[in-house]
């Protein structure tokens, strides 16, 4: 009896231990929200500087951009980045080698035109990792 509640009681603890470390990065509302929470609110032709604001704070990255037609327009591009750590990132010594995570981003791009009205915005979700150690 003491064994198997030993067991159990370690099979928790560390699962609970692996399951809470991640790091995430870039904007915090973007982690709490769904796609169509942040998407379906923009809308081309009427969502203006100031509602995306509200929406999801400062964006990560401002463009300016330029060409015939292009006067006045930016792009404001928000992202947020999701890592989980790599099982091999706890192994003791091993973890000098080789570790890392398993990133999932989402980004969100919008271009305003010269009035600070929405012309066009487009979503991105990528998969991806980060490696590191001395054999990567």
């Amino acid at each position: 009896m003491k064994k198997t509640l030993l067991i159990a009681a370690s099979t928790v603890a560390l699962s609970m231990a692996f399951t809470g470390c991640a790091m995430n990065s870039g904007n915090i509302p973007m982690k709490k929200m769904e796609k169509s929470e942040y998407t379906d609110p923009i809308v081309n032709g009427k969502t203006t500087k100031a509602d995306v604001q509200k929406l999801l704070g400062d964006p990560n990255h401002v463009h300016a951009l330029s060409g015939a037609g292009n006067e006045g327009k930016i792009t404001w591009e928000y992202m947020h980045t999701r890592g989980s750590y790599k099982f091999i990132s706890y192994i003791p010594v091993l973890n000098w080698f080789k570790s890392g995570t398993d990133d999932t981003t989402k980004q969100l791009s919008i271009v305003f035109d010269k009035n600070g009205v929405v012309e066009n915005h487009d979503t991105t979700k990528f998969e991806g990792e980060t490696v590191r150690g001395l054999f990567q």
